[in-house]
């Protein structure tokens, strides 16, 4: 492709496969926030051939600048054929402009889409990160970190409870989901889904007592 845009604009490519680059951060370069990307895709990806043509030209390339003009609302076209692509992007102004995926979001599509987090956690003061946790059953933990991985399991009495790994940008730890925690939130429980946890540490691993899920 020569430039952006002929990229966005054709729908020969899997919209999956654009959608992934969107979400996983790859086209972060274009200055524009994902959830303006991704709405922008959309709206391409509406347009007939003629359109596509008539909007390739307008743009000369300049896809950088041209989302910004967009976002800023100085885009316009004064083809009276892409009458209906103005009111388009009006609506795409309205309903996106100073938005974006909230950061928790963001960390759950790279995670799912790469396998990796490459934007931080969102992190308050009140909760830990992972790789500053310390041994102490009189520390009630706080975390917002990422499910990677869930093991079911019986105990002897035939109760049932759970084995996960947790991470968030810092770190990964092992942690335990015991039958009175895992009874009240088993229906919550899917890996690469991001959650917040409450639980202390012991022998190496989080013990959980309280569960949510951020993200559905």
């Amino acid at each position: 492709y020569s430039d952006q845009l002929q990229f966005f604009i054709d729908n020969s490519i899997n919209k999956q496969v654009v959608e992934s680059l969107i979400f996983s951060g790859a086209l972060d370069y274009l200055g524009l926030n994902r959830k303006h990307c991704y709405g922008l895709y959309i709206l391409l990806r509406e347009l007939t051939d003629k359109e596509k043509i008539i909007f390739d030209k307008h743009c000369k390339g300049d896809l950088e600048n041209k989302f910004r003009e967009l976002i800023n609302g100085s885009f316009k076209i004064s083809a009276p054929r892409l009458q209906k692509l103005t009111n388009a992007f009006n609506k795409f102004i309205k309903d996106f402009k100073n938005q974006e995926f909230d950061d928790l979001t963001k960390v759950l599509y790279e995670k799912r889409l790469t396998g990796i987090s490459f934007s931080n956690m969102p992190i308050e003061r009140k909760y830990t990160k992972l790789k500053d946790i310390t041994y102490s059953k009189s520390i009630n933990y706080k975390l917002f970190c990422i499910l990677d991985h869930l093991i079911i399991r019986k105990t002897k009495d035939n109760r049932t409870m759970a084995f996960a790994n947790i991470s968030d940008d810092t770190a990964m730890i092992g942690a335990v989901i015991p039958p009175s925690s895992y009874n009240k939130f088993s229906n919550l429980l899917e890996t690469n889904m991001a959650y917040k946890l409450e639980g202390f540490h012991k022998n190496n691993k989080i013990i959980v007592n309280k569960l949510e899920r951020i993200f559905e």
